[in-house]
């Protein structure tokens, strides 16, 4: 320990400040505070080997705070600020050039940080950088510490506008990291706020020009988003070095939505049960957070949210029931699921109406219609792009339904736009193979007969585009053939809802037609089905094969022999014998039934129109007969050997038949997923995506 007496602790170190410590830099003479560095152990300048140096009395007291600071002694912390301010209140301690204020606050200590705060002076804070040059405030924003937040404004308000190296301020960081808390005790200090005045957007923006609101979307905080909106409008037009605003990142997301959600049946009916309330924003009154008031928004179209008096007085009952309902089944993993869809829905409803919003979020009549606002609403930031798709068009490529069919409500023109490769939304959602969307787009705009008949800059048609293949796994059925038959499916589907028929047969700058294109894109996808259908159908064939058999010397013995002199067996008339009859017939006829449909399938010629319908349908009726001939196969056996049992025994045959059969049904239970997966494939007209409901 140094010659400089501190009080005594416990936690605090015995041992030489001049173990393993590299020699300090000499202390400047400058007037201004200095700004010391502290390095750590094994540092540059550190040697076990070089031989003991005199410290000066200025860097034995950093020696004694970096000690003190590592072992948590933040009473000698404080005593050293008390005695030696000048000194270390902007000293580096760490290999991060982060101060003491830094390290109290990553330690959750905002008693200590009110107590350096009380010592340091209040301008050399801005000048406590660490090697991001982050300041105090930045890590507090970072970690959502709200009274620390409004500790280090009050002590210094320039803090709020200092810029690490990305130019993100405190507020931006807070927004980055979706902390409500540090975002709501910053918002109100930051420079020219108000409700009646431009903000000062300086604060909200970084170097490659996303805002705040950009990255809220981007983290998926779209509660503080819509917070955002509200407070910073003129945000939803900003771009950033992109050329993408916040709508544009919006309709990059599509899984925020429920559009993109894949609930079955029982996930649907609980996510209808669940019951939340309309999202709300935070109306300051002067910025001030104690008469900041909770404001209902209009803004329409909360996902599911229909909710009268009569069901809230049921809210606590209904809720009971979900919770207990969670316990057996989550959906789709989360819990939150719709309690994220309010504000992202609020939040996109904001973004479709422009700029203007403010006013039919604060209009208090419920009789206000947006549709009269989306009439004075600024239409840039949906229609004016001109190097990029615009937001319309990303949805529609992507399949966010919601984006989609608000954008169609207040902007309708924007079914004209097209991206660099002339296509418009129309060709996008038949190319990316989004049913819904194109049926939203088909009903919205019918008498449009232009946009159905539009090509893009390679004279495709919207046929050409439907041909094409995918290869992000776009059906929720997986594997080559069962893929193959949903393309044309899709195909089939497109052909037969577009008004333009005749350009199924034009060819596009390439000379092929639509079909000649479904063939060219699809040949390696061809030759994967049809190795595909023979390995299955070969394996399957072979315990056909051995079901027949099984099944005709089960149908040619009869149990119990016949009566003498005559072709009338002994157990005629018993349930078990005709049991065991009909059950052996039934398993020779469906095992034959069964192996003659998979040697149709291996003498197929394979052409891409078979995998519409002829080769599943054998493949079906394959399998079906399989599984139920290896039933009655198995039923036969337990009825033939039922007559060996003794009597005492017969009263437990069912469970014993049960185990003995079950290494058999092994097989069947391995192949019906298929068989399932087959069911779904074959049923639908119209093949559906990976993230919509499959409904039979």
């Amino acid at each position: 320990m140094s010659s400089h007496q501190f009080p005594s602790s416990s936690s605090s170190s015995s041992s030489s400040p001049l173990d393993c410590r590299p020699i300090f830099h000499q202390i400047p003479s400058d007037p201004a505070p200095p700004i010391h560095t502290v390095p750590t152990i094994g540092g540059i300048g550190s040697s076990t080997s070089s031989p003991p140096m005199t410290l000066t009395p200025e860097e034995e007291v950093l020696n004694d705070l970096y000690e003190f600071t590592m072992d948590g002694d933040w009473d000698a912390v404080l005593y050293v600020y008390e005695k030696y301010k000048e000194i270390v209140q902007t000293a580096r301690i760490n290999s991060f050039n982060q101060t003491t204020l830094h390290l109290a606050i990553s330690d959750s200590r905002a008693d200590m940080v009110k107590s350096l705060l009380d010592i340091v002076d209040a301008h050399v804070i801005r000048d406590m950088i660490d090697d991001r040059k982050e300041n105090p405030l930045h890590l507090a924003a970072s970690l959502d510490q709200t009274d620390t937040c409004k500790l280090l404004v009050n002590k210094d308000p320039e803090l709020i506008g200092a810029q690490n190296k990305e130019g993100e301020t405190p507020l931006f960081i807070a927004a980055r990291n979706g902390k409500k808390g540090a975002f709501y005790a910053l918002h109100p200090k930051c420079p020219i706020t108000g409700d009646d005045i431009k903000h000062d957007i300086r604060h909200c923006k970084r170097n490659d020009g996303n805002t705040i609101l950009h990255v809220a979307i981007l983290g998926e905080y779209f509660e503080l988003a819509f917070q955002i909106i509200y407070w910073y409008p003129e945000l939803m037009e900003s771009h950033n070095q992109k050329g993408q605003t916040a709508l544009h990142l919006l309709a990059q997301n599509p899984s925020a939505f429920k559009s993109w959600c894949d609930m079955g049946f029982v996930e649907d009916f609980i996510y209808n049960c669940l019951i939340a309330d309309k999202a709300r924003f935070e109306k300051p009154s002067d910025f001030k957070e104690e008469h900041r008031s909770n404001v209902t928004s209009p803004i329409r179209g909360n996902c599911k949210i229909r909710l009268d008096s009569l069901i809230m007085a049921w809210k606590k009952v209904i809720n009971a029931i979900v919770n207990t309902a969670w316990k057996w089944k989550a959906i789709a993993g989360n819990k939150d699921v719709q309690m994220q869809q309010l504000p992202v829905q609020s939040t996109m409803d904001t973004l479709c109406l422009g700029k203007d919003k403010r006013q039919a979020m604060e209009d208090p009549n419920p009789d206000n219609k947006v549709e009269e606002q989306s009439m004075v609403c600024d239409r840039d930031h949906i229609n004016d792009m001109k190097d990029q798709s615009t937001p319309f068009l990303i949805a529609a490529k992507m399949g966010v339904l919601e984006i989609v069919q608000g954008i169609m409500e207040h902007h309708p023109m924007a079914i004209h736009q097209e991206d660099v490769d002339k296509k418009n939304a129309v060709l996008l959602a038949v190319e990316h193979k989004h049913p819904r969307t194109y049926k939203l787009l088909r009903e919205k705009y019918s008498s449009y007969q232009s946009i159905f008949q539009k090509l893009d800059k390679n004279e495709n048609s919207a046929f050409h585009l439907a041909a094409k293949e995918l290869r992000d796994h776009t059906w929720r059925i997986h594997g080559a053939a069962l893929q193959i038959q949903w393309d044309l499916k899709w195909y089939n589907h497109i052909e037969s809802t577009m008004p333009y028929k005749s350009l199924a047969r034009q060819k596009n700058d390439k000379g092929k037609t639509a079909m000649e294109v479904f063939h060219e894109e699809h040949k390696e996808m061809v030759k994967d089905g049809v190795q595909w259908l023979i390995n299955t159908s070969q394996s399957c064939s072979v315990i056909a094969a051995l079901v027949a058999s099984v099944a005709y010397a089960s149908a040619t013995t009869v149990p119990g022999g016949l009566k003498e002199g005559t072709a009338i067996p002994l157990l005629r008339g018993q349930p078990a014998f005709n049991v065991f009859i009909i059950s052996s017939l039934l398993a020779l006829c469906l095992s034959v039934t069964s192996l003659t449909m998979f040697l149709s399938i291996l003498t197929s010629r394979y052409q891409t129109s078979d995998f519409l319908r002829n080769l599943p349908r054998r493949l079906i009726l394959g399998l079906s007969s399989l599984f139920v001939a290896i039933a009655a196969m198995l039923v036969s056996f337990s009825a033939g050997h039922f007559f060996d049992l003794e009597e005492q025994l017969r009263r437990t045959a069912l469970p014993i038949y049960a185990v003995i059969c079950l290494p058999v049904s092994l097989y069947a239970m391995t192949q019906f997923r298929l068989y399932i997966d087959l069911i779904k494939s074959f049923i639908p007209t119209v093949p559906q995506r990976s993230h919509d409901k499959l409904t039979i």
